[in-house]
């Protein structure tokens, strides 16, 4: 989904593609391959692209990752997606904040202790953590 260019990324979220992926992963919550590539989407389109973040958070992309965090945490495939999202979305003032509310760091530290085994799961939710603390400068999560 053009993760590596901001024009696409723009131009894919003009034409309603987060609005369309929001809708998706909460018509078929049961279906976990939907939500991992609907996270992998959401984590490339808020990548490097601060109005984009913006945009999906203020559709609520937050506690939808967060219901897929709790739905699959058991799945490492979902869960990695899902944290790359939270690491690339969440990353702002008004994502690290929403995602603090809403306990973030808590379930990021209990997928690194269920998947102690994975280090693909403890090199993302480092990357998660590290992303939600570097650009939070009072270091209040």
């Amino acid at each position: 989904l053009g993760a590596k260019n901001l024009k696409n990324k723009t131009k894919l979220m003009r034409l309603g593609a987060g609005e369309r992926i929001l809708r998706a992963m909460d018509d078929h919550l049961d279906h976990s391959m939907l939500h991992q590539k609907a996270c992998s989407a959401l984590a490339s389109l808020g990548s490097k692209n601060i109005e984009n973040k913006s945009q999906l958070m203020q559709l609520g992309v937050a506690a939808r990752l967060v219901r897929t965090i709790d739905r699959y945490m058991d799945d490492t495939s979902v869960l990695f997606d899902t944290l790359r999202a939270v690491g690339n979305i969440g990353n702002h003032k008004v994502g690290r904040e929403v995602f603090v509310k809403l306990s973030i760091m808590r379930r990021i530290l209990d997928g690194m202790d269920l998947h102690r085994e994975s280090w693909t799961i403890q090199d993302i939710s480092c990357f998660a953590l590290w992303n939600l603390v570097i650009s939070n400068p009072s270091n209040k999560a």
